[in-house]
């Protein structure tokens, strides 16, 4: 697949350059809000078990479901666009320079940094709600393998 760099730099595909461009910086600056959204969802499932409110757990599980996968369709929709930019979907953010040749617009490289920091956060937040999830698991467990395997039986006789 040619890339619009590859086509040549005439007056139209420089123009077609620079909307799919602004293009990419609108979903760039789309997802950025679905990753902090995500990272709220993963903010109250985190508050749901602090407090023990099952209700409030299965609300954020299900918002963090959802969150996930419209990240995943906003993200299809990015890589079409740097596919369309650079002719390979898989060409990282981070190469966009080295696959333009050129710097990128000042709004594009902030959209860009700011999803950077956005997927670094939520990432912090997965890893967090990991261990106290694993941690309230082990702790069931733990109750339960007390409560079943008391020496002392209550015998009743009747």
């Amino acid at each position: 697949m040619l890339s619009l760099v590859e086509h040549g730099s005439a007056l139209g595909q420089t123009a077609q350059l620079e909307r799919r461009l602004t293009e990419l910086t609108a979903f760039l600056v789309h997802e950025h809000r679905l990753i902090e959204d995500l990272r709220q969802a993963l903010l109250h499932q985190r508050a749901g078990v602090a407090t023990n409110d099952a209700a409030l757990i299965d609300a954020s599980v299900g918002a963090v479901g959802r969150k996930l996968l419209t990240i995943d369709a906003a993200r299809r929709c990015r890589t079409g666009v740097v596919a369309e930019i650079t002719g390979d979907a898989e060409t990282p953010l981070a190469d966009l320079e080295r696959r333009l040749r050129r710097t990128l617009p000042a709004p594009l490289a902030q959209a860009r940094e700011q999803i950077r920091r956005a997927a670094d956060r939520a990432a912090r937040e997965v890893a967090i709600n990991q261990r106290i999830l694993r941690r309230a698991l082990e702790e069931g467990d733990a109750f339960l393998q007390r409560l079943f395997s008391s020496k002392e039986t209550d015998t009743c006789s009747y």
